[in-house]
């Protein structure tokens, strides 16, 4: 038998000689060209790109096309995160430091929902929510222009919002928890026509008010609500203050109580999805399997670290952390399963799962973004790093 020389391992992917680099992605022995292409690779793979200094990840829409970004002095961007492109000409401003909890939401049909507010002696007024649309064919909005009444739709009839602001991921509803401790549910009965191209793409008035329906409800009475959650496809309504946590179905204008269960100290964080309830509760995140009547049973994940942000992806079955610093950490529920990734480089600040789980959105402090495609067996570890173009 003779001994193979340097070189003489054929390449895992283009099965050329001349194999004596790692893939980055699935590991096997490959070529210098190989090893700087990953598209060679046929197992999924990553991006992870840096937002420019002070730039902030800050939201994500349900499809995982677009992302707002704070940038300096709270300024908003819009940013294309699969061309990897800032979307031009788009500048919105940000909401008053005190509202910090009902920052702008992004829908999946191209909507951007956000509170009008009016400071009056140096406090924040509530004057109704203003929604936008993504559009090709219109100017940019502006501060200027978000301040015109002829230039936005507002709605006026409206409980004026507190903390807790989200998007469902389902049937896009916009909810918040109310000023008066109650949950209001904003559902749109039309979807707009979102852009095919994203090169273009401006926020633009809508052309009149839009088609909703506004529900509020009561999940604490006398309670002070500190988060709840809506899962959108079966009409569910998880609510939580100090010590207890309710899952409800809304039924019409009303609740009917189908879970309840006794937790430790306040409740920051809450998620429903598939036969899952996990929530963020002093020192851990928990999460709890639903029975068959939607009853809250046992813990089956219980996460004893320094937690900073998590998320529930869709179909309830994977669990994403971010702790210790930089750190994120996947469970996967239904395996019982735990996998780890780094590459991140200050505290984590977003966790998302999007685009009907099949990406997984990360961000820090260090305005760094890491997008991970799902697999088969979990998350892609390898990523790629790139630069996002102008536009």
């Amino acid at each position: 038998m003779v001994a193979r020389g340097p070189g003489a391992v054929g390449c895992a992917h283009c099965r050329k000689l001349g194999a004596d680099v790692a893939c980055a992605v699935c590991k096997h022995l490959v070529c210098d060209a190989c090893a700087k292409d990953w598209a060679t690779c046929d197992e999924p793979w990553g991006r992870v790109f840096r937002l420019g200094m002070t730039g902030r990840l800050i939201e994500v829409d349900p499809s995982g096309r677009f992302g707002l970004v704070s940038r300096w002095r709270g300024t908003l961007k819009l940013v294309d995160l699969r061309g990897l492109r800032w979307v031009p000409d788009v500048t919105l401003p940000s909401l008053h430091l005190g509202w910090r909890e009902v920052n702008p939401k992004l829908t999946s049909d191209g909507r951007l929902i956000l509170p009008v507010l009016q400071l009056r002696n140096d406090s924040p007024l509530f004057q109704g929510i203003a929604m936008t649309s993504l559009t090709d064919t219109v100017p940019r909005v502006t501060m200027a222009a978000l301040g015109d009444v002829q230039a936005r739709v507002i709605l006026e009839d409206v409980p004026a919002p507190a903390r807790g602001a989200s998007v469902s991921a389902h049937g896009d509803r916009y909810s918040y928890v109310t000023d008066t401790e109650c949950v209001a549910v904003i559902s749109p009965l039309e979807n707009t026509e979102l852009p095919a191209s994203a090169s273009l793409v401006n926020f633009a008035p809508l052309a009149r008010v839009p088609q909703v329906t506004t529900a509020t409800y009561e999940p604490l009475p006398r309670k002070v609500v500190q988060v709840a959650c809506v899962d959108a496809s079966r009409d569910l309504l998880a609510a939580a203050t100090w010590g207890e946590i309710v899952l409800c179905r809304m039924v019409g204008d009303r609740l009917e109580r189908v879970g309840w269960v006794k937790t430790t100290g306040d409740v920051s964080w809450l998620a429903v999805a598939g036969p899952y309830l996990a929530a963020r509760v002093p020192g851990a995140v928990k999460v709890w399997r639903l029975a068959a009547d939607l009853s809250i049973g046992e813990v089956v994940v219980s996460v004893d670290r320094h937690v900073q942000v998590a998320a529930l992806s869709r179909d309830g079955r994977y669990l994403a952390v971010g702790v210790d610093g930089s750190a994120i950490v996947v469970h996967d529920l239904d395996r019982g399963t735990v996998e780890s990734f780094d590459g991140h480089t200050d505290d984590i600040s977003l966790v998302r799962f999007v685009g009907d789980d099949h990406l997984l959105v990360t961000a820090d402090d260090d305005n760094r973004v890491m997008i991970r495609p799902r697999t088969p067996t979990g998350y892609a570890r390898a990523v790629m790093p790139v630069e996002l173009r102008e536009p």
